[in-house]
């Protein structure tokens, strides 16, 4: 009330919230899915999502995603899409993967949600990523190596031996030799 101006007049419109903690890790999976209801899907995905347990997913019960299908209202898929979406985006999911599974909720189809999930672990994918971009960093070092040594050996060497010594085509040998000789 002390920081709106005059609060008292206003008391009644100002609202009070309290926040209460869930802490997942005091909940098991059977748990959650007792409930069955559109918080209970949240809780599950993100008890997914900070164990990166991909076990947990593949072992929703069929008949809570049935009726999470059923009695889930329309008016909450947009949201849970929303969060799935973000939960997808955080694992660096496919987007192609994240808009088909986006639009499975949309049409009520909560147990493809889950399909994405199953064998993905975040770790190994960043991991796997991380080793293909330093491979494609050192691809690329070593192309632009090649074309230094060519523009090097330009001067002392004829365009035949400076692309077979430098892998490089005679073409893209001459093409460097275009762009490196200065026009008078």
């Amino acid at each position: 009330m002390e920081r709106v101006h005059r609060g008292e007049m206003f008391q009644k419109y100002i609202p009070k919230f309290e926040y209460e903690l869930v802490d997942l890790t005091q909940y098991s999976q059977k748990d959650i899915v007792k409930y069955g209801n559109a918080l209970s899907l949240i809780f599950l995905i993100d008890k997914i999502r900070l164990s990166d347990d991909t076990e947990l997913s593949k072992s929703v019960p069929q008949d809570y995603l049935e009726r999470l299908e059923k009695n889930i209202p329309a008016s909450l898929l947009p949201m849970i899409s929303d969060y799935v979406r973000v939960f997808l985006e955080h694992i660096e999911a496919p987007k192609q993967e994240i808009d088909r599974i986006s639009e499975s909720i949309h049409k009520r189809r909560l147990n493809e949600m889950f399909s994405l999930v199953d064998g993905y672990s975040v770790k190994k994918t960043r991991a796997l990523a991380r080793k293909e971009g330093r491979a494609e960093g050192r691809a690329e070092g070593r192309i632009e190596e090649r074309i230094e040594l060519a523009k090097n050996l330009l001067d002392v060497l004829d365009i035949d031996t400076i692309a077979k010594k430098c892998k490089m085509t005679v073409e893209e040998v001459e093409a460097l030799k275009e762009v490196s000789t200065p026009k008078t």
